[in-house]
């Protein structure tokens, strides 16, 4: 089964795991750190690393919320780190509720399927709805 991390701006890892259980209440090995302004990323890659490494994870899937931002960053270096331990992990930006809950739904394929898997969910839930003032929407 893969673990599921969240590194993102606070609130938003705390948000999106609130979403995940809305629909998965007994979504397991989800982990979530939620970055504030002023955390220091070096003692942050040693929390994530020592409570991802804790859990005796077979792969990692970490979801960051902003690219190149600091949550982005510690992933980063997460998954170098995990990777090199020979744990095998991949990082996904821009992550959106739909990816999450792919990843938690298919969490059971090899990581390489689950992060294709995971990027189509994202796209697919990203629409543009036509609301032209009708009655319809959609």
């Amino acid at each position: 089964m893969t673990t599921i991390a969240i590194i993102a701006h606070t609130p938003i890892a705390s948000a999106l795991l609130a979403g995940v259980q809305h629909v998965y209440p007994a979504a397991e090995q989800v982990f979530i750190f939620d970055i504030l302004p002023d955390d220091e990323p070096d003692a942050m890659v040693t929390k994530v690393l020592e409570q991802l490494k804790d859990s005796a994870p077979e792969q990692v899937l970490i979801f960051t919320d902003l690219i190149g931002a600091t949550p982005s960053n510690i992933g980063v270096r997460v998954a170098q780190s995990l990777n090199a331990a020979h744990i095998k992990t991949e990082l996904l930006t821009g992550t959106n509720i739909c990816m999450l809950l792919s990843a938690v739904r298919y969490r059971d394929m090899p990581i390489e399927q689950l992060q294709d898997k995971v990027i189509e969910a994202g796209k697919r839930g990203m629409q543009s709805i036509d609301c032209d003032g009708g009655d319809a929407c959609l």
